[in-house]
């Protein structure tokens, strides 16, 4: 339908907002059910079609909205602290690998930042490594837990390259570790051997 006036719809629901608002309103109380499916079944479907642009979304949204959003968080968390804690708990116990690569993950990353070096490797490439091993410290024989060493240690790895890339000129260039530069030891042959530089052969 081609109204003269361009803004007629636009007036008719200022002018009768009142009438339509109850309408809607008698319409959604014998309809609750199907428009809340439908609802359910849409932001679904958006979510799994948009995962980045719904991550951005829900973001900007907390950024714009911080107190809010923390304040509600917070009176949720009082109002299920027993129910949130169960699933919290029983979480932990059924994903116990994921903490241990995330912790490993995380502690790695601070070393890294810390001794001024860059990791090329993956998680998933470090245990393929130690699969490679089966428990069994390549410098000792002994079956036991193996550890990440650097055989470049990275206590002294940064200097020494440096030195021999830019002849003693110092320059703020980090060390780069790849999946090759590195080696499972236990923790007993890893202290021991410290800062030297010490490659052992599968």
């Amino acid at each position: 339908m081609v109204y003269k006036d361009p803004n007629y719809v636009k007036k008719y629901r200022i002018k009768n907002r009142k009438r339509l608002k109850e309408n809607w309103k008698k319409w959604y109380k014998k309809n609750k059910e199907r428009v809340s499916k439908n609802g359910k079944i849409r932001r679904k479907q958006l979510m799994e079609q948009n995962p980045e642009i719904v991550k951005q979304w829900k973001r900007n949204y907390y950024l714009k909205h911080k107190p809010y959003v923390d304040k509600k968080n917070r009176e949720y968390y009082e109002k299920n602290k027993d129910s949130i804690l169960k699933k919290r708990k029983e979480w932990f116990k059924n994903n116990k690998d994921k903490i241990t690569l995330s912790k490993r993950r995380g502690s790695r990353k601070r070393r890294s930042i810390l001794n001024n070096i860059i990791e090329l490797f993956t998680q998933e490439e470090w245990e393929e490594k130690l699969k490679l091993y089966s428990n069994i410290c390549p410098s000792c024989g002994k079956t036991n837990k193996l550890t990440l060493d650097h055989i470049y240690p990275i206590s002294k790895a940064n200097i020494e390259y440096m030195v021999k890339l830019f002849n003693e000129n110092y320059i703020s260039f980090p060390m780069v570790y790849t999946i090759d530069d590195i080696q499972p030891l236990c923790r007993s042959c890893n202290s021991t051997k410290g800062g030297k530089r010490k490659w052992v052969v599968l």
